[in-house]
């Protein structure tokens, strides 16, 4: 189905074959060739058959092998434009604004030669970028949000849905539309075991944001006790991920003893490649010790981390430099101050903490 719906898209004039594409890009994925980058373990390459859950290869061999949704870190294929390959690097780094700019590279002809699952990549990758920037900056959240609806309206099938869904209910606590978001990751909970444990999580996070800690704490107890119910690496991610919300709620509830310890011991389940998870354990680890009192050197050792060495998500980035100026000056080391508060504002000027950080001096 798939290779001849390429073959008649490429016999038609290219504003009817992008039509067309545009059409079937939700639903005829299977047989598609491709490769899978995996979170662990190697590349698989063969014909893909692509869905929300679940992407299953099929070798030249003949040999089959399904990778659960929630282990795939990306999805290659082998015709896709090099603007398409670079946007889709720049966007794992949650580098939207500049996955935007380069996936809109692609060029007319490139689109009209493309296969449907391509195209869908391409849109993906346009949404979830302006997405990502719609959140660093706080600008054109409206936008990105039907840009992302949309997108999810029209490939139901994506093996892209569920992160979608994810980026869009991002958008929308942004924008402080904690109903809608929760409706998104209500969408994303509709997902595999793992994926529904990311949802509550991110449910729990939206009550952190309207300042209820006390239930965001009990949120993330029954998350963590769902993600204990699940095997494997992504089990473990997703434990990990709720153990963390629940330091982050220990801190704000005033309880930083218990909080350190717990970040310690995520840390110490961390493996290297846990970029994410290594980020936003050294920056809760940072805070708890701020708020502990009397561990300001440790402050400093945990939050340098996220900003020299696990610096993989730039708004963890961004929220520890933003600390750091305020415990450079308190310590009387103004020109760390001054470094870390230039390295703020020339890398994230669009970021809350910058705005933070501008409107008063930092705690």
């Amino acid at each position: 189905m798939m290779r001849f719906t390429t073959k008649v898209l490429r016999l038609i004039p290219p504003a009817g074959a992008a039509l067309l594409a545009a059409m079937v890009a939700g639903s005829a994925t299977a047989d598609v060739p491709g490769e899978v980058h995996r979170l662990t373990g190697p590349r698989l390459v063969g014909d893909l058959d692509l869905a929300p859950n679940v992407v299953t290869v099929t070798t030249e061999s003949g040999s089959t092998t399904s990778v659960g949704i929630e282990e795939v870190r990306f999805v290659r294929f082998p015709d896709e434009p090099e603007s398409l390959s670079n946007a889709r690097s720049l966007l794992l780094r949650r580098n939207g604004a500049d996955a935007a700019e380069e996936v809109a590279k692609v060029t007319d002809a490139e689109r009209a030669s493309a296969t449907s699952p391509v195209l869908a990549d391409i849109a993906f990758v346009k949404a979830a970028g302006e997405g990502y920037a719609a959140i660093a900056t706080g600008a054109n959240l409206e936008a990105a949000a039907k840009g992302l609806r949309d997108f999810v309206a029209a490939n139901p099938r994506s093996h892209n849905l569920h992160a979608a869904n994810e980026v869009l209910g991002g958008v929308l606590a942004r924008a402080g539309l904690y109903d809608e978001a929760a409706a998104a990751y209500g969408e994303l909970a509709k997902g595999p075991p793992a994926i529904a444990a990311r949802a509550a999580v991110l449910k729990a996070e939206l009550q952190i944001a309207q300042g209820r800690a006390a239930d965001a704490l009990r949120d993330y107890e029954a998350a963590a006790a769902a993600a204990a119910k699940i095997d494997g690496d992504a089990g473990r991610r997703a434990r990990q991920a709720a153990e963390l919300g629940k330091t982050r709620c220990l801190v704000l509830l005033g309880k930083a003893t218990e909080a350190i310890a717990g970040c310690r011991e995520v840390i110490a389940s961390c493996r290297p490649g846990d970029a994410s998870l290594l980020s936003r354990a050294f920056l809760i680890l940072g805070t708890a010790q701020l708020a502990a009192g009397s561990m300001d050197h440790d402050a400093a050792v945990s939050l340098l981390a996220v900003d020299l060495v696990h610096n993989a998500v730039p708004e963890d980035r961004a929220e520890a430099l933003y600390y750091l100026v305020g415990l450079w000056e308190r310590n009387n080391h103004p020109e760390r101050a001054r470094d870390a508060r230039q390295t703020l504002e020339t890398t994230f000027p669009d970021s809350p903490w910058t705005a933070k950080l501008r409107a008063g001096k930092p705690s």
